[in-house]
């Protein structure tokens, strides 16, 4: 089962709505402004899912951003490096801001960080689908910035 859809039934589940998800079209026009190629799974996501319900936290209070917030976060959020792993691009906040996500954009991994103030950048998941089981689980793991 996709990632998106784990996430898609979660919401379902614990909301009774989700956000019909962006267009191909959409995906596209956004990897080609920003000069990224989104990750397959989480590119799928966003395909089904175009994030959650604004100030609808269902789980963790973490807000996944939509393709449209994402844009235009990166002017507040930027980009992240991460070392070897690459670029990050930021697609969700927990607390209102305190912290975000972030997925590597890069060929080889789709592994998700939080990031923050004074350059904290730690890993939450070695991919877009582990990211989501500890989503799921309501895991502390997920937003403890130690």
């Amino acid at each position: 089962m996709s990632s998106g859809f784990r996430l898609r039934e979660c919401w379902l589940r614990k909301h009774g709505r989700v956000r019909p998800g962006a267009s191909d079209e959409a995906l596209s026009a956004f990897e080609l402004r920003l000069g990224v190629v989104l990750p397959p799974d989480f590119r799928a996501y966003l395909n089904l899912v175009d994030g959650s319900e604004e100030a609808a936290w269902v789980g963790p209070p973490i807000d996944f951003w939509r393709l449209a917030r994402i844009e235009k976060d990166c002017d507040q959020w930027g980009r992240f490096e991460a070392g070897a792993a690459g670029t990050l691009l930021p697609f969700a906040d927990f607390l209102i801001s305190s912290y975000a996500f972030a997925i590597t954009v890069s060929a080889s991994s789709d592994a998700v960080f939080l990031v923050g103030g004074n350059g904290l950048v730690v890993e939450r998941g070695s991919s877009f689908a582990a990211f989501v089981d500890l989503y799921e689980a309501d895991s502390d793991a997920l937003h403890d910035p130690a």
